[in-house]
C-alpha cells in the first residue's frame, strides 16, 4: 500500500468509499449513525483535495481508502482528520497499513 495526494477527479470515488466505510462501521464495532461531519459531501472532499489534505490509499492501481491529513509547513507536525477504508476491504489490516504509510510519508512527525 502507498498513499498519494488525491486528485479532484478521484473525489466522487473517494466519497462513495467514505459513505460505505462510515455507514458500515457498526459492523466492525462502531456506533450506528456516528459518522464524521461531511463524510458524504463531494464539495467538502473537493476542497480537501484542492488544499492538498486528501490522500488516497492505493494497492496497485486500486484505491482502497483515504485519509484527511493536515501538516505544518515543516511536516514535523501532522493532524490526521480521519482515515477510512472502503467497506469491501474491511478486516484485512488495511487501516493499520494506511497508518503505517502515513508514518512513513511524514517520518519526522
Amino acid at each position: 500500500m502507498n498513499i498519494v495526494i488525491a486528485e479532484e477527479k478521484q473525489v466522487k470515488t473517494i466519497v462513495d468509499m467514505s459513505v460505505r466505510a462510515f455507514e458500515t462501521d457498526v459492523n466492525v464495532g462502531g456506533t450506528k449513525g456516528d459518522c464524521p461531519p461531511e463524510y458524504d459531501s463531494v464539495e467538502w472532499h473537493k476542497q480537501m483535495a484542492r488544499e492538498g489534505h486528501l490522500y488516497q490509499a492505493m494497492i496497485g492501481k486500486d484505491i482502497v481508502g483515504a485519509a484527511i491529513i493536515f501538516s505544518d509547513e515543516t511536516k514535523n507536525t501532522v493532524y490526521i482528520g480521519r482515515i477510512f477504508i472502503d467497506s469491501i476491504y474491511h478486516r484485512k489490516g488495511y487501516g493499520t497499513h494506511l497508518m503505517e504509510c502515513i508514518e512513513k510519508y511524514y517520518p519526522f512527525a
